[in-house]
């Protein structure tokens, strides 16, 4: 095998280092292809790879989150790698992670690891996950005094729609429109108002980061891309992930958006470079190597291959947490204007206000009237 492959990302060091010895463990394998890595921060990466292919540039492959996905797709950016998919690989990497690259109708990626929005725990504050809301709004309550808050949660669309899957709700369909109803959305505003129990609510601000940082809060609704973070400020040993509690109104769990970093295809990748490039792919999701990206000290991802064990203890609490999340809907970084709800959210949570009266204000707003037809 022959061919050139051009990678474009915005890794840290670790990860950096970690894909550099895949590299190598590669080129063992195959000692004609040659590799340049293109390293640019995240804000300015996606912007760059549209400037360069316009310029007739050809890097081989993109490495981003899924959200970029739609946008990518739908501008001429990609090619499809639906046929280049193979059984085995389509049957190797978890089925929600498929969502992540798949939009309307093609595989527009391949998914590389699994990131997404779960419960941090301080363990020096609480030494038990909760196994119900009640749990843990009872457990956070018993922490307030002497500067602790209890438990700081942001209820931002990102780090709660997620949970109306307990109130057998969704906030999109599959076609990306507006699946909201009044019930479910009243039951989801109920469990939030609940939760806002917890300690101080807030809505897409730092405030709860901040105070899980210092030790006043002892739960987080946090992205996984804050692991590195938290783990830098936290004694070793004292960050858990807990399973999604029960919502005892329904019997089931709180559930987190999940979402994927995407190797993507340009469409200018062709021949031998195209080649030695989904060669690579197929080699970044070998069983093995998953494992060894999961690595805390390297790469630290969580592997999007069914059956690899992370070697991290936290990367398996956030695997098994991850295992039953969400996948996160294209349409919430969409046209539709979500203020409405995060109004609802406000209203119900933060100030106290009738879940079902705020539900149905946003309802109002979000879903208009259907004209009458004329005569």
């Amino acid at each position: 095998m022959q061919g050139h492959i051009t990678i474009w990302l915005s890794w840290s060091p670790e990860e950096l280092n970690t894909l550099q010895e895949l590299m190598r463990a590669f080129q063992a394998r195959h000692p004609a292809v040659s590799f340049s890595l293109v390293y640019l921060p995240r804000e300015s990466l996606l912007a760059r790879f549209q400037e360069a292919l316009q310029a007739g540039e050809q890097p081989t492959l993109l490495l981003g989150p899924s959200s970029w996905a739609p946008a990518l797709w739908r501008g001429g950016w990609l090619l499809d790698a639906t046929p280049l998919l193979t059984q085995d690989l389509q049957e190797a990497v978890l089925p929600d992670a498929w969502s992540q690259v798949t939009v309307d109708g093609a595989r527009v990626g391949v998914p590389l690891n699994l990131e997404g929005v779960v419960l941090y725990r301080n363990a020096a504050l609480v030494d038990q996950a909760p196994a119900t809301v009640a749990d843990l709004v009872q457990a956070a309550a018993a922490l307030r005094g002497g500067g602790k808050v209890g438990a700081s949660l942001d209820f931002g669309l990102l780090y709660s729609a997620a949970h109306l899957s307990a109130c057998g709700g969704r906030l999109f369909d599959a076609e990306g429109d507006l699946a909201l109803d009044l019930e479910s959305g009243t039951c989801w505003l109920t469990l939030l108002q609940q939760l806002a129990g917890a300690g101080p609510g807030v809505v897409d601000t730092e405030e709860d980061r901040l105070a899980f940082q210092e030790g006043r809060s002892a739960w987080l609704v946090e992205s996984t891309l804050a692991r590195r973070d938290l783990l830098a400020v936290l004694p070793k040993g004292n960050l858990r992930v807990d399973p999604w509690p029960v919502y005892q109104a329904t019997g089931k769990p709180l559930r987190g958006f999940l979402w994927t970093e995407n190797a993507y295809l340009p469409l200018t990748a062709s021949g031998p470079d195209l080649e030695a490039t989904w060669s690579f792919l197929q080699f970044l999701l070998d069983p093995g190597n998953q494992q060894f990206l999961s690595d805390p000290l390297g790469a630290g991802r969580v592997p999007v291959v069914a059956g690899v064990e992370p070697l991290d203890p936290l990367a398996r609490e956030i695997q098994a947490a991850l295992a039953g999340g969400e996948p996160r809907p294209f349409a919430l970084e969409g046209e539709q204007d979500l203020r409405p709800l995060v109004s609802a959210v406000r209203l119900a949570a933060l100030q106290g206000g009738d879940p079902r009266l705020a539900m149905e204000l946003a309802l109002l707003q979000l879903i208009p009237a259907t004209p009458t037809p004329g005569p």
